[in-house]
């Protein structure tokens, strides 16, 4: 049986964290917020669980930095290691899903809207994240 609820996309990055949301049908994404990486992951997957817990998360889809031809590689190997830990710390089912191309793509949506590099540095990351989160959804795989 899938579940239906609220999901959160997340871009897990050297230097921040993007976050995004989706509504109760998971029809649209929307970015949510961008975590400032702290260098304790304790601490950073707390944030990502007060998150969780105020909008009634039902599950993570993380984006994984998959390699261009489709293959693992470090990043992805640091994600995966994250994400049993992630898993474990916000007991909701979580689902890995490739990001190959989001930052690029919610660039070019950022650009669209006129604004200055400066101005789009801090919602890229959220920004990634709405994009990882969409293409899940759109993507009907079903989270269980």
């Amino acid at each position: 049986m899938p579940i239906k609820g609220r999901l959160l996309g997340v871009d897990l990055g050297e230097r921040r964290i993007g976050v995004a949301i989706c509504d109760d049908q998971q029809v649209l994404a929307t970015p949510l917020a961008t975590l400032k990486r702290v260098g304790d992951q304790v601490a950073e997957h707390a944030e990502l669980k007060q998150l969780t817990l105020e909008n009634e998360i039902v599950g993570l889809v993380i984006g994984c930095p998959t390699a261009l031809d489709g293959s693992d590689n470090p990043a992805v190997q640091k994600v995966r290691a994250e994400v049993k830990k992630l898993g474990k710390r916000l007991g909701v089912p979580v689902v890995l899903f490739d990001e190959r191309f989001t930052t690029s793509v919610a660039q070019g949506m950022l650009h669209e809207t006129n604004q200055s590099i400066k101005q789009t540095r801090s919602k890229i990351d959220s920004a990634a994240a709405a994009v990882i989160l969409q293409g899940f959804i759109d993507s009907k795989i079903e989270l269980r």
